[in-house]
């Protein structure tokens, strides 16, 4: 027996539906790389939501939160300083994370700047008890970070000129602390 071939009721359309995925879509989704610690893949798209949803400072909080643990330290400032400058100190937890860097970058006045300015905007905050912590490794040191660099100056200042005269012993100790 032969099979009489049906006609398709398939209707054609040439009709396109736009499939557009937000800001939040992408912020979701970074976070579920950035808790299965896929950073690269979280920056990326946490990158994403902030470029499709810039006035959200939530996605540009966690994108530095990412390139901070990437070690992209410099990154990381520029968006938490972007944060403060367009929220006024809104997102205190900005100033504890652009501490944490400045300390890796080993800028530690500007460490203890940020430290001391989060502590005082957020007393209460999730990230306190870090941030005494982090305040606890300044108040050790009585140096400050101008005095540090002055000093480190000298040292190679002085170095340098033993080493031009010829007494490279006498110049090594001061090159070790440089």
């Amino acid at each position: 027996m032969m099979r009489k071939k049906q006609a398709s009721n398939k209707i054609h359309s040439n009709v396109v539906i736009p499939f557009y995925r937000s800001g939040d879509y992408f912020f979701h989704k970074g976070l579920a790389a950035f808790q299965d610690k896929r950073l690269s893949r979280a920056a990326k798209l946490f990158e994403r939501a902030v470029k499709l949803t810039e006035t959200e400072p939530i996605f540009k909080i966690q994108l530095a939160a990412v390139l901070t643990e990437l070690g992209e330290y410099e990154r990381s400032n520029e968006l938490l300083h972007q944060i403060i400058e367009t929220n006024n100190d809104e997102h205190p937890v900005c100033h504890f994370f652009i501490a944490n860097n400045e300390v890796f970058l080993g800028h530690f006045f500007q460490a203890e700047k940020h430290v001391t300015r989060y502590l005082a905007l957020e007393p209460e905050g999730a990230f306190v008890d870090d941030a005494k912590e982090l305040a606890e490794l300044f108040e050790e040191d009585p140096l400050d970070e101008e005095e540090k660099e002055e000093e480190s100056l000298n040292n190679h200042e002085n170095a340098w000129i033993l080493l031009t005269e010829g007494n490279v012993r006498e110049a090594i100790p001061l090159l070790k602390k440089v």
